[in-house]
């Protein structure tokens, strides 16, 4: 398997917290997760369950970046996930409701840096069908 933690060259671009929709600081990651990599595993990384783990989206449509968070959510709760790659803000409502802390966008609209339209994009309901890997609870 190629060693996915020393690059970080697809990583740019503002940080967003998928929480309170503001711009964070970047953090250095422990790890970054690659799903693209020929014979992926998760078995490839020594995750205790503190790290800071990057995963990246190689375009719009690659969904495993969605399955690899809930999987690592679900095991280890206390793990900070970042988004990273071919993603935009349309994204970010799944990407927090599959268990991610931080999206990275290398370009924001200029009206989206607004605190209060990045909240309405997070959080486009006010009640979800099902329970989430963020926490939030279904209606049945």
């Amino acid at each position: 398997m190629a060693d996915t933690r020393s690059t970080r060259s697809h990583i740019y671009g503002k940080s967003i917290c998928l929480v309170t929709g503001k711009e964070v600081a970047s953090e250095n990651f422990s790890f970054i997760i690659d799903p693209s990599v020929e014979r992926f595993s998760l078995d490839d990384f020594p995750i205790s369950g503190s790290e800071s783990i990057a995963i990246i989206f190689p375009n719009f449509t690659d969904g495993r970046g969605f399955s690899i968070a809930a999987r690592l959510r679900e095991n280890h709760p206390n793990l900070r996930l970042h988004a990273v790659g071919k993603i935009n803000e349309e994204l970010s409502y799944f990407l927090k409701r599959s268990g991610f802390d931080t999206m990275f966008i290398s370009s924001l609209d200029s009206t989206m840096t607004e605190e209060i339209k990045m909240q309405r994009i997070i959080n486009p309901f006010k009640h979800h069908y099902q329970s989430g890997n963020d926490g939030s609870k279904g209606v049945f």
